[in-house]
């Protein structure tokens, strides 16, 4: 497969999987785990890698009915604790109750079989991505809005019971710094 957009027959007939940025997996088996463990989804599946970024691949997943995030660990050789998507998954599942705004994680699958490392899936959810902290072509006062909307997020995040989420087990409890 090559980098451009290329179509390829999926489990259900007439249903393709358009793939941009191919991915280092078999988009077909993605596919067919995601239409069993999910269900309702419809349409080709078409995968797109994520630009940018520093840490987790990441790919878009969409469906004619919706539209999914996949995040995985990186290929090769890594510490034991890093690239961790199976915390990321944790901490999104236990926010889900709480005013903090994160999208709803649906699956977390542990095992290396389908992309080569462990991967979890979450709800797509619009916005605009920056990658420059400086939010260049942003107004002055929109930049202020959200630059305060981050804050107010942030200390939200702060009054979370941490424990009351099911996070009592999580990390060290002080003494970090």
């Amino acid at each position: 497969m090559t980098a451009s957009t290329t179509a390829r027959p999926m489990s259900a007939p007439g249903d393709h999987a358009t793939i941009s940025s191919a991915p280092e997996f078999e988009p077909e088996r993605v596919d067919t785990f995601l239409r069993s463990s999910l269900g309702g989804l419809s349409g080709s599946m078409q995968i797109e890698r994520v630009a940018g970024g520093q840490s987790n691949p990441t790919f878009y997943v969409t469906y004619s009915n919706r539209r999914l995030v996949l995040r995985k660990q990186p290929a090769g050789e890594i510490l034991a604790s890093a690239h961790a998507v199976d915390r990321e998954y944790r901490i999104l599942r236990a926010l889900e109750d709480t005013d903090i705004p994160v999208p709803r994680a649906l699956l977390f699958h542990p095992e290396r079989d389908l992309v080569g490392t462990p991967f979890y899936v979450m709800e797509r959810v619009e916005g605009r991505i920056f990658h420059e902290g400086s939010l260049p072509g942003v107004t002055a006062s929109e930049r202020r809005s959200m630059y305060f909307s981050a804050a107010e997020t942030l200390g939200r995040l702060h009054r979370v019971d941490w424990k009351a989420i099911g996070l009592a087990d999580y990390g060290k409890p002080g003494g970090y710094f």
